[in-house]
């Protein structure tokens, strides 16, 4: 054969490959921007396993020092450990030994027949640390997240050294879109939906392209769409609710904020640092409900000033202007 026809073979075989790489970014972009994530992750030096709690399989990620001060990330509804790839080296490379579980439901956590209340993912979540061995972590919360870490630092106050919390939920507020049609929004079903619930989550970013939307409706629909209507199903009977609780919390907070969130108003996190008046809040102008993702560098930086601070000074407000990049979720 001669090496013309060689190097024709090998022309063809790579536009193949090319042309396949895109028809699956096309039809599976969700997955494909996954794989890229965890790629990244993995040659920052992120680690991947799976551990038995309360006898479910919880899969984790972490990163940093094995004897390094241990800090635990929640995520938040319909979320997985993926989406604090933002910011796991930041917080690695700055001395922290960083765990991030996927929830019970969530990632590639297991999904059994349960109720999925944050009461449910709070026990995990401490389960874990005790799984892990771990007395006591600053621990990270984001969003639904956040109402876990606020729930977990009220039950098991020696658990938590500091605790942070981004765009939390878990109080009573005013809402762009009914109780009624909370499942919906959270777990959308056509182009229309997602577009919505995106327009919650990045109030001034354009909509999703239909390939992308088209494909995270298909991901719901045949992944944990059923858990997370299970989960806001729960959060409906506003049991586990923390109006009136959180003045029990007497570790140093700090509460992050996307002054643009339309998700979770930023009044919200205002009502929370009323009943906690120890607590710092930083809120992020140009931001949304994503801020930690989105405007990563500022919301990191912020919360490591707390974290590292001596003692960090309660009650601090902070106004902070960020210019954001708008890029599509994994």
């Amino acid at each position: 054969m001669s090496k013309a026809m060689q190097w024709g073979r090998v022309v063809a075989t790579l536009g193949t490959l090319a042309i396949a790489l895109v028809v699956v970014g096309y039809l599976r972009p969700i997955e494909v921007s996954a794989c890229i994530t965890r790629g990244r992750l993995w040659l920052e030096g992120e680690r991947s396993h799976d551990v038995k709690v309360e006898g479910y399989r919880i899969h984790y990620r972490e990163m940093g020092q094995a004897n390094a001060r241990p800090l635990l990330l929640v995520h938040g509804l319909g979320g997985s450990s993926l989406d604090w790839a933002p910011v796991m080296q930041t917080y690695a490379r700055a001395g922290y030994h960083v765990y991030a579980p996927d929830l019970l439901g969530y990632g590639k956590s297991a999904t059994p027949d349960v109720s999925y209340s944050i009461e449910e993912q709070t026990q995990i979540v401490h389960q874990f640390l005790e799984a892990m061995h771990i007395p006591q972590a600053d621990v990270i919360g984001w969003s639904m997240g956040g109402w876990i870490a606020l729930r977990l630092t009220l039950e098991y106050p020696t658990a938590v050294r500091r605790l942070v919390v981004n765009d939390s939920a878990g109080l009573v507020y005013n809402a762009t879109y009914s109780p009624d049609t909370l499942k919906q929004v959270f777990a959308p079903e056509t182009e229309a939906e997602v577009n919505h619930l995106y327009s919650l989550l990045e109030p001034t970013a354009k909509p999703m392209p239909h390939f992308v939307a088209k494909d995270l409706t298909r991901k719901i629909r045949s992944e944990n769409g059923w858990v997370i209507k299970r989960t806001v199903a729960s959060m409906l009977t506003r049991k586990d609710l923390l109006d009136g609780k959180l003045g029990a919390i007497k570790q140093p907070v700090l509460i992050t904020w996307g002054a643009d969130d339309a998700l979770i108003p930023v009044s919200s996190g205002y009502d929370m640092a009323k009943q906690m008046p120890q607590a710092d809040i930083a809120v992020f102008k140009g931001c949304g409900h994503l801020a930690p993702a989105r405007c990563s560098a500022p919301v990191s930086e912020r919360t490591l000033q707390f974290l590292q601070a001596e003692a960090p000074p309660p009650g601090l407000t902070q106004q902070i202007a960020v210019n954001v990049l708008y890029w599509f979720p994994h």
